[in-house]
């Protein structure tokens, strides 16, 4: 909205989509891997030169030490709604693809992601307070 109301310059964000086809946006660049099948003339940051890639991957965590069979009924419980056309028609709504993860795939992406921004924030002298 902020966008829209040009009270910002550019967004990084999924769902804009709807407003490029309306013409209310102009996309400029991909920041995953791939061009977008609604968007094939849109490229990538990397085909632009830049070595920046994002993905937005969401996972669902418990307390450590969970019992393994909640584990389990949890972990089928989210696999099958991801494969629900009506979740996967909400994705292709806002040009995302379906990624899944098993849980021991996800505790790695977490651990390689989590790394990726500690160097990042280190790289950018970033201090909290």
């Amino acid at each position: 909205m902020a966008l829209l109301g040009r009270s910002v310059d550019a967004v990084l964000d999924p769902g804009w989509g709807q407003y490029a086809v309306a013409g209310k946006v102009r996309p400029l660049a991909i920041v995953g891997d791939s061009r977008f099948p609604r968007f094939k003339d849109v490229p990538t940051l990397k085909e632009l030169g830049f070595d920046i890639t994002a993905s937005s991957l969401v996972g669902i965590v418990g307390p450590r030490g969970m019992e393994p069979n909640i584990v389990k009924t949890l972990h089928d419980a989210f696999r099958k709604a991801t494969q629900d056309p009506s979740y996967l028609r909400s994705l292709e709504a806002i040009d995302l693809e379906p990624v899944y993860l098993s849980s021991e795939q996800y505790a790695k992406f977490a651990a390689e992601q989590f790394e990726v921004e500690r160097r990042t924030v280190q790289q950018l002298d970033i201090k909290l307070n």
